[in-house]
């Protein structure tokens, strides 16, 4: 096995700056060797203070196993070589050529565009240029969300955008009731900010259809400000619970999408992981600032009462016929996940053939789930909206 260790002329002083430095090796990799492939598989050897990636693919005679060396952790002390199969002499010369070249790189700003699908023939507004974001509608009627950032390369610039563009797309679901989804990045574009008088929705405590403003999808300073922190990497504790629940959210958007759709008959199991992902996102959402659970006098460990937690939120939130709902699905959906009792029989082909089922609840066997998906949508959808205000408002 060939081995080769090289030490790092820069210190670095917190793990922001360590995985910086990685960025820019990555990129000399691939600039040097014309390849670079991974077989990802991460591991800590504790005991001499390393941590390996996996096997990479440089187009050599053989996979090189690459790592770093740590003294303190998350601070980065040399990077490691490895060819576990004997098979190559390692190229120390080029990886530290590499190294030094990455020690000293500097970011390029380069900006993305990437169409948005949306459903309904619907478009947004085009916004004012957001920081590093932008939607955009241009002349062939489509909307365009742009992304500004700072990267080594074009592969490491697509993947800070992806960091990016995933959570965006679910706070913008949460705050619209839309399934999006982005179509693949345009060509390198200059980034033209728009000037123009940002529209708010009529009703910010609408709760039924979307937010549309004459004929555009519009989104409310808050919904901005909430990407904004996305963005610049400045978000709480609080706020990043919010921003897990619209993962929730646009997940099971995109399930109720493809429950209703015509073609699939609704017999696939899409509906009930749909109710499943809206109540879990309430339940994360029921976690933001709530207090901290009271103890066991017995055994003096944490009593959660997690049920108790989310209709208690629904009920402020929504009202007593709301958290009565949430609460019948909550239940549903424990018995789901946790003993296999289906929401229906999935048998549904496109006629209703109606059955008794004495040892259900209401006594009659359905052929697809009867989970009131649209309304626990709409539920779900004004929460989001209404912590993301009580948050934002808080630190203003």
């Amino acid at each position: 096995m060939s081995f080769a260790s090289i030490h790092l002329k820069t210190s670095f002083i917190d793990e922001a700056a360590s995985n910086r430095f990685l960025c820019a090796f990555w990129a000399k990799l691939r600039d040097e060797f014309g390849k670079l492939a991974w077989q990802y598989n991460p591991s800590r050897n504790g005991s001499r203070q390393t941590i390996y990636f996996g096997y990479a693919d440089l187009a050599l005679p053989a996979t090189i196993r690459i790592g770093v060396t740590y003294k303190r952790r998350g601070i980065i002390d040399c990077m490691v070589f490895e060819d576990v199969f004997g098979k190559a002499d390692l190229p120390i010369t080029r990886f530290e050529s590499c190294v030094r070249l990455a020690e000293s790189a500097i970011e390029t700003e380069t900006t993305f565009y990437a169409k948005m699908v949306i459903p309904y023939n619907l478009n947004f507004q085009s916004t004012y240029e957001h920081g590093a974001f932008s939607i955009l509608n241009k002349k062939d009627e489509n909307t365009y969300l742009g992304f500004r950032v700072c990267a080594f390369d074009e592969t490491d610039a697509i993947n800070k955008v992806s960091l990016y563009s995933k959570p965006i797309l679910d706070v913008l679901s949460s705050f619209t009731n839309l399934f999006l989804s982005l179509s693949e990045f345009t060509d390198l574009k200059p980034f033209h900010p728009v000037s123009q008088q940002i529209m708010t929705p009529d009703d910010l405590n609408w709760i039924d259809g979307y937010p549309v403003t004459n004929g555009l999808v519009v989104i409310p300073e808050n919904c901005l400000a909430l990407i904004d922190g996305i963005i610049h990497g400045n978000l709480d504790s609080q706020m990043q619970l919010l921003i897990d629940a619209c993962h929730h959210f646009h997940a099971a958007r995109a399930l109720e999408e493809k429950a209703y759709n015509f073609i699939s008959k609704q017999t696939n199991n899409e509906a009930e992981l749909a109710m499943v992902l809206y109540v879990s996102c309430i339940e994360v959402l029921s976690l933001i600032n709530a207090p901290s659970p009271i103890k066991c006098p017995t055994c003096s460990q944490p009593q959660h009462r997690i049920s108790a937690r989310v209709i208690k939120f629904m009920e402020k939130h929504n009202g007593l016929v709301a958290a009565g709902i949430v609460k019948e699905l909550y239940n549903a959906r424990s018995k789901y996940l946790h003993s296999g009792q289906l929401l229906s029989s999935r048998s549904y082909t496109g006629a209703m053939i109606p059955q008794l089922g004495s040892s259900l609840k209401n006594g009659v066997r359905s052929s697809r789930p009867l989970a009131p998906l649209l309304n626990l949508r709409e539920y779900t959808s004004f929460c989001i909206r209404s912590i993301a205000y009580e948050l934002i408002s808080g630190q203003q």
